[in-house]
């Protein structure tokens, strides 16, 4: 085979060729572009001030006050950071501050941490952890609890508390104390 046929052959056969490769050429030649993310991911949240309130049947259940609730990929976990909340009736409610809280809205389970204080007409309750279930209206924590009445003291390894009917109980390791 002579030089001078090979000049023209490879020209020819690129060209008779070029459906077979023109696709992996253009992906191959295209500048993709990238998109650098600032701030916070598209899917989430955050906000300073806050109020919430929930009501069931026309009957505040819920209304909450948050320096900041903020939520991260999975929304359905909303984040806040000093929280002083109202549960219950407007007639005889509960009020609980906390440091910090986790609002699970699947399950409508809000975790409370970090100095937890519920005050109740009756008494003052102090604990670490409690989880206030929206669906029951109960609050519950097993963590170590201390009630303080106007002539009591009540303290144990857990509690309960029943929004729905008053219903309060202190288990395990529960020590009483007149005062």
């Amino acid at each position: 085979m002579k030089l001078r046929n090979l000049l023209w052959q490879i020209p020819a056969l690129l060209v008779i060729s070029m459906p077979l490769w023109w696709s992996l050429a253009v992906n191959f030649l295209i500048v993709q572009k990238t998109l650098a993310k600032h701030g916070a991911p598209d899917n989430s949240l955050e906000m300073r001030t806050v109020v919430m309130q929930q009501s069931n049947n026309g009957r505040d259940e819920l209304l909450l006050h948050a320096d900041r609730m903020y939520s991260k990929d999975d929304q359905r976990l909303i984040y806040m950071e000093n929280v002083k909340a109202r549960l219950g009736d407007t007639a005889r409610p509960v009020r609980v501050t906390c440091g910090e809280s986790v609002y699970n809205t699947s399950q409508e389970i809000m975790t409370m941490m970090n100095n937890v204080e519920v005050i109740n007409d009756d008494f003052v309750l102090k604990t670490v952890v409690m989880r206030y279930l929206s669906k029951y209206r109960k609050i519950k924590s097993a963590a170590a609890v201390q009630a303080v009445s106007r002539d009591m003291k009540i303290s144990g390894t857990s509690f309960m508390y029943d929004l729905n009917n008053g219903d309060f109980r202190v288990g395990s390791r529960v020590h009483f104390e007149l005062l």
